[in-house]
C-alpha cells in the first residue's frame, strides 16, 4: 500500500539520494530519483519523488514478488538456517561443517532413540517408539548438571583443541548408546550399565556444548557469532527431527528385537563419527596449539610459505595429534649465503615478504627432534644446576629451551624441551618454536662439518654456542614469519596449551 507525505525532509531527502531505510540503492530512471527498500525478510519497497523540486511527494508501495515457489521456498530456507550475508558473511567450509552437521545430528536422534527403548526394556517398561523418544530428553537433560561438575577441568584443553574434543565426546556418546542396547541382553547389570551409559552421555553433551562456541568463532567473519549460533541450532534442531523419525521408524520395525539393536547400533555410529569428523576438518580455526605450530613452522621452513587456517585444517590430525617434531635437518631452509656443509639435491628461491631466500633439500635422510612443550621443570632441566645456565642464556626471552639428553641420533638431539614463562604470548611461543629448528640446524651442521655422529651438543660449551649461533638466523625468520601469520589471519596473542601442559615463573 503507498503512502504520500511531503515537506522539507523528504525533499532533501530526495536531493540527496539517501536510503528511506533498510539494505537498498539509488536507481534513476523515468522519475526524478527512486529508492528500492529490501528488508530483512526479501520484502521490497519503491520509493519515487513525484513533483517538481518545489514542492512533490514521496511515494512508496511494495513491489511484488515474481519469484517462482521453488525459488521463494529456498530464499526462505537460507533465511532460516544461514546467516544473514552467507556466503559472505562466513568463513570458508561453512557449507561442508553445515552438511556434515545435518548428518551427525541425524544419526545420533535415530541412535538415541533405539538405545533409549533397549534401556526401558531391560527395566521391565515396554514403552512405544514414541515414549523412548520422549524419556530420552529428560534422561538427557536430567544428566547434564552432573556432568558438569565432571567436565570443568577440561576447560583448558577443550579450548586448546575443540576439533579433538568435539569428536571425543561424540564417540563417549555413542559408547554410551551401546551400553544401553546391551542393557537387555544383561538385565542383572541394568543398573551399571543405565548409570554409565546415561553420564557418558550427560559428559558428552557438556564438552560438545562447551566446544561449539569455539567452532562458530573460527566462521565469524563480520562480528555475526550470534547470528551463526542461532542458525546452526536451526539447522541442528530440524536435522535431529529427521533423526528422531528414522530413529521410530526403525524401532517399530526392523529394530525390535535387542538383537537388531545391536546390530543398527554400530552402523549409526559409524555414520555418526565419520559426520562429526569430516564436520571438524572443515573447521578453519585461526588460534595456536602445539599441533597448528607445528605444521605451520615445519611448513614455512621447509617449503618458505605460511598456511592459513583454511588450508590448516586439511592438515590436522584430529583424531590423535602426532607429538611435535622440529624440521628435519634434511629439509631445511637456509638463508643467503646457504650455509656450509650440507649437501644439496634440489635448490629453489621463494620470497618471504620481500626477502630472498633459498631452500635446499638433502638427499639425506636425517631423523627429526621431537619438541616437548610444558614438561615438568625436573623432566625438563635435567639437572637443578641447568637452571641458572639457561635463565642467562635466555635472559631476554620468556622461554628457556633446554637439551638434557645429550646423546643425539644422526646428528640431530632427539629431545628439546621448550619452557613457557606464565606471561608468554604466542609469539613467544613462535620465537621459541623456530629458534628450536634452528639449534637443530646448527648442531646437524656442525656434525656434518666434524665428521661426528654422538659427541657433538654433548657439553654445555657446544651447546651454548649453537644457541648463539642459531639466533641470527631465527632473528632473520622471525619477522617474515610473523608478519605472514597476521596476514593469513591468525591469531598470535596467546598459545594455547591444555590443561595438562606447564608453565614456569623465573
Amino acid at each position: 500500500m503507498a503512502g504520500r507525505s511531503s515537506g522539507p525532509a523528504e525533499k532533501a531527502l530526495a536531493a540527496a539520494g539517501r536510503h528511506v531505510a533498510g539494505v537498498g540503492k539509488h536507481v534513476e530512471g523515468a522519475c526524478r530519483a527512486m529508492w528500492v527498500e529490501v528488508s530483512n525478510h526479501g520484502q521490497k519497497r519503491e520509493y519515487q519523488l513525484v513533483g517538481g523540486d518545489g514542492g512533490g511527494v514521496i511515494e512508496g508501495y511494495i513491489v511484488p514478488d515474481t519469484r517462482s515457489i521453488p525459488d521463494r521456498l529456498i530464499a526462505a530456507f537460507k533465511d532460516k538456517f544461514f546467516p544473514m550475508g552467507y556466503p559472505d558473511s562466513v568463513a570458508d567450509g561453512y557449507m561442508l561443517f553445515s552438511q556434515y552437521r545435518a548428518v551427525q545430528h541425524v544419526a545420533v536422534a535415530a541412535l538415541n532413540v533405539l538405545s533409549t527403548q533397549s534401556l526401558l526394556f531391560a527395566a521391565g517398561l515396554r514403552p512405544t517408539p514414541v515414549q523412548a523418544t520422549i524419556v530420552s530428553w529428560v534422561v538427557k537433560d536430567g544428566m547434564q548438571h552432573a556432568s558438569k561438575i565432571a567436565a570443568s577441568r577440561l576447560g583448558r584443553s577443550m579450548d586448546a583443541d575443540p576439533k579433538r574434543w568435539r569428536v571425543a565426546a561424540d564417540v563417549v556418546c555413542d559408547v554410551g548408546a551401546f551400553l544401553e542396547c546391551l542393557s537387555p541382553i544383561m538385565p542383572h547389570r541394568f543398573l551399571l550399565l543405565a548409570g554409565l551409559a546415561n553420564a557418558g552421555k550427560g559428559l558428552s553433551l557438556v564438552i560438545a556444548r562447551a566446544t561449539r562456541l569455539p567452532l562458530y568463532d573460527a566462521f565469524a567473519r563480520e562480528g555475526n557469532i550470534s547470528d551463526l549460533y542461532a542458525k546452526g541450532e536451526a539447522i541442528s534442531v530440524l536435522s535431529s527431527l529427521g533423526g528422531l523419525a528414522l530413529g521410530l521408524k526403525l524401532a517399530s520395525s526392523v529394530c525390535q528385537s535387542a538383537q537388531a539393536k545391536l546390530a543398527a547400533v554400530p552402523v549409526l555410529a559409524a555414520v555418526h563419527l565419520w559426520s562429526v569428523t569430516e564436520e571438524m576438518r572443515a573447521v578453519p580455526i585461526n588460534t595456536l596449539n602445539a599441533q597448528r605450530t607445528n605444521v605451520l613452522i615445519n611448513h614455512f621452513l621447509s617449503s618458505g610459505e605460511l598456511l592459513s587456517p583454511v588450508d590448516m585444517r586439511w592438515k590436522e590430525n584430529i583424531v590423535k595429534p602426532d607429538p611435535p617434531h622440529i624440521l628435519p635437518a634434511a629439509h631445511r631452509l637456509a638463508l643467503q649465503p646457504a650455509v656450509q656443509g650440507v649437501k644439496s639435491s634440489s635448490a629453489r628461491s621463494s620470497s618471504i615478504a620481500g626477502a630472498t631466500t633459498t631452500i635446499a633439500t638433502s638427499s639425506i635422510s636425517s631423523s627429526s627432534s621431537r619438541l616437548c612443550v610444558g614438561a615438568p621443570l625436573s623432566e625438563a632441566l635435567g639437572s637443578p644446576s641447568n637452571l641458572a645456565k639457561l635463565k642467562k642464556l635466555f635472559s631476554n626471552e620468556k622461554f628457556l629451551l633446554s637439551c638434557p639428553e645429550r646423546d643425539t641420533a644422526g646428528g640431530v638431539p632427539k629431545k628439546m624441551h621448550l619452557i613457557l614463562h606464565k606471561t608468554a604470548d604466542g609469539q613467544d611461543a613462535i620465537r621459541g618454536w623456530l629458534l628450536a629448528s634452528c639449534i637443530s640446524q646448527a648442531i646437524s651442521r656442525r656434525t656434518s662439518v666434524a665428521g661426528k655422529s654422538s659427541s657433538s651438543g654433548a657439553g654445555w660449551g657446544d651447546w651454548e654456542s649453537c644457541v648463539r649461533e642459531a639466533y641470527g638466523e631465527m632473528e632473520q625468520l622471525l619477522p617474515h614469519m610473523l608478519g605472514g601469520l597476521k596476514e593469513k589471519g591468525w591469531h598470535t596473542h596467546s598459545f594455547l596449551q591444555g590443561s595438562r601442559a606447564r608453565t614456569a615463573v623465573w
